[in-house]
């Protein structure tokens, strides 16, 4: 049952980086493909907790750590320097283990930076890891804030993840309750209102 939620959600996630709102727009933030896993279970009640929401699960620990190749040192010296997509690519060579330790709780880390400067792939990347709950703890309602929050930034593929988050396809989970898509709608908003930066405006 979990193998074939991974293929909906890669699905999905798929259609995130294709799918825009806005035909014609560049597509900046979909340079590489988005891993496909997950999160938390007690829904997440204070938009002022997201800062917390990524703390990360024992289930998933780091390699040995090697000596990083200069390349990626150069992707972290951008990603720093607020450079979305270069922290988008760094979530997902930790997460697969190319270019750097395998390390769930670094691919969290960039994830965030990079889903905070507005990328959509990043968005729906944690979006998937809070519904999964392989990597954090899961969170149905972070998880769908999170889609919506990548859908509103221009990507039709998320509502797909919504759709999934919200009717609880993947084993493990359940369908959202009225009160859970309530909660997570105000906190998509509320995430928004205190981080405009999480919607880019593309021209």
């Amino acid at each position: 049952m979990k193998t074939l939620m991974m293929m909906l959600l890669a699905l999905g996630l798929c259609l995130v980086g294709c799918g825009k709102k806005e035909e014609g727009k560049p597509q900046s933030n979909a340079k590489t493909p988005s891993p496909t896993t997950s999160t938390k279970s007690d829904p997440q009640t204070e938009p002022t907790d997201t800062d917390a929401d990524t703390d990360t699960d024992t289930d998933t620990d780091a390699e040995e750590e090697k000596p990083l190749s200069e390349s990626t040192k150069l992707l972290i010296a951008q990603a720093e320097k607020g450079d979305a997509d270069a922290a988008k690519k760094l979530g997902d060579m930790y997460y697969l283990g190319m270019n750097a330790p395998k390390d769930g709780k670094e691919s969290v880390k960039w994830h965030r930076k990079a889903a905070d400067g507005g990328n959509d792939m990043a968005q729906a990347t944690l979006a998937g890891y809070f519904y999964m709950g392989d990597i954090v703890k899961q969170d149905p309602v972070t998880a769908w804030a999170w889609a919506n929050i990548a859908f509103e930034n221009g990507n039709f593929g998320a509502e797909f993840l919504k759709d999934g988050i919200r009717k609880g396809l993947a084993g493990g989970t359940t369908p959202m309750t009225a009160e859970q898509i309530a909660k997570a709608n105000a906190l998509s908003k509320e995430m928004i209102k205190k981080n405009p930066k999480l919607i880019q405006k593309k021209e």
